[in-house]
């Protein structure tokens, strides 16, 4: 019986990892694209930070959207595995 929860405990964690590793990508890509291609616009176009801020901010937008499909799809995943 003990063994039974540990085996369970762990496959739960190992899901809400893997769940983690999955959604955080969302976050972290295109804000760091975003930095960079709005920095490399501003040098070229020798503007302060317009084109940060206006980069930053749609990548914001895209990854919010990736964010929200990707949770769905995982969120679909458990639920149907909860199923079988």
């Amino acid at each position: 019986m003990k063994e039974d929860k540990n085996k369970q405990s762990q496959a739960s964690w190992r899901l809400a990892m893997t769940v983690f590793l999955k959604l955080s990508h969302w976050i972290v890509w295109p804000v760091l694209c975003g930095v960079l291609i709005g920095n490399w616009l501003d040098k070229k176009y020798n503007k302060d930070s317009f084109f940060l801020l206006t980069v930053i901010g749609l990548m914001f937008i895209v990854s919010m959207v990736g964010l929200s499909i990707s949770s769905v799809r995982e969120y679909a995943k458990i639920e149907k595995e909860n199923k079988k």
